[in-house]
């Protein structure tokens, strides 16, 4: 339904079925100073930075749901200068945190929102869904909270999502970078 909404043409399925890139996998049964040692060390004071500057919370409980949704689909937007995607996506997000399905983290500066990582997760797995930040240097933060808080619900692996592709934009480039800082491995075909 969700790529119905969006106008995808290839099921995602399809595409990780042909896919010849790469993704990037962390381990959370690792104790969290193991984790914390394969994150790549110039986040370290990034992320120490952000927690003393914003007020970061993971968003799980189901009566948030329309709330963070909402959130997420402003931050976005704002980032973006445009509306992104239909409205009708923003909202089945909402009812993937209703579902237990997904949540979101949020930093807040004062009492207006910065940014944001939602993740999906099902069974053993969880999934980096997306996310804005719109400070510099904040996405480390919400990635490396939404780590934590999967470790303590019991989630085994945290797919933090592809790696560098072929005709990817320098921006894609750049994103692929951070990922591979949260330590884990590069999983799929090459």
């Amino acid at each position: 339904q969700y790529e119905t909404a969006c106008g995808v043409t290839v099921s995602r399925s399809d595409e990780l079925a042909t896919a010849d890139w790469e993704t990037q996998v962390v381990d959370l049964t690792l104790d969290e100073v193991d984790l914390w040692r394969a994150v790549r060390r110039s986040y370290h004071a990034l992320i120490h930075t952000a927690e003393r500057r914003y007020v970061i919370l993971a968003h799980w409980k189901p009566d948030q749901a329309a709330t963070v949704a909402g959130i997420c689909r402003d931050l976005h937007q704002h980032a973006a200068g445009r509306e992104t995607r239909p409205a009708e996506t923003w909202e089945m997000m909402g009812d993937w945190i209703v579902d237990r399905h997904a949540f979101a983290v949020i930093a807040y500066d004062g009492t207006v929102a910065r940014g944001y990582a939602y993740v999906i997760q099902y069974g053993a797995w969880a999934y980096f869904g997306s996310g804005v930040g719109i400070d510099r240097n904040l996405s480390h933060a919400l990635v490396w909270t939404a780590m934590k808080h999967l470790k303590a619900a019991g989630v085994r692996w945290f797919e933090v999502g592809w790696l560098e592709r072929r005709g990817d934009t320098s921006k894609d480039v750049s994103i692929s970078f951070m990922k591979r800082g949260f330590g884990g491995t590069a999983m799929g075909a090459r």
